[in-house]
């Protein structure tokens, strides 16, 4: 073995090891925390605030193939996933998968409209 073969093969254990610390750390630190207690509702909600985050960029912000899509057929989209959500008894997956075909239904109607 080269001293450049031994180079990677640290680079690589660092990389797991910084990976899979965090994680550990992770479930420790959940062990010890009660589902109900303030720091568990920050998390979550921290949490949830990415995802929102997240979400309103891939509407708003989008880059690539999704950005030539006009914004209305997104935020349509974004609101019959929302009712099928909330009908379904807070489905996540029925809400999901109503806003994702919801909005292919709009692509291939304006795709094939010319529009």
């Amino acid at each position: 073995m080269t001293d450049s073969d031994l180079h990677l093969w640290l680079i690589i254990f660092v990389s797991i090891l910084s990976t899979y610390i965090w994680r550990l750390l992770g479930i420790v630190i959940a062990n010890h925390l009660h589902p109900d207690s303030a720091v568990s509702q920050w998390i979550t909600c921290v949490a949830y605030a990415v995802l929102a985050g997240i979400i309103a960029r891939m509407i708003v912000a989008t880059e690539g193939a999704l950005a030539e899509a006009p914004l209305v057929d997104k935020l349509v989209a974004l609101g019959i996933g929302f009712a099928v959500f909330y009908i379904a008894k807070r489905n996540i997956s029925f809400g999901t998968a109503a806003a994702f075909l919801s909005f292919m239904l709009f692509s291939l109607w304006r795709y094939s409209h010319g529009t």
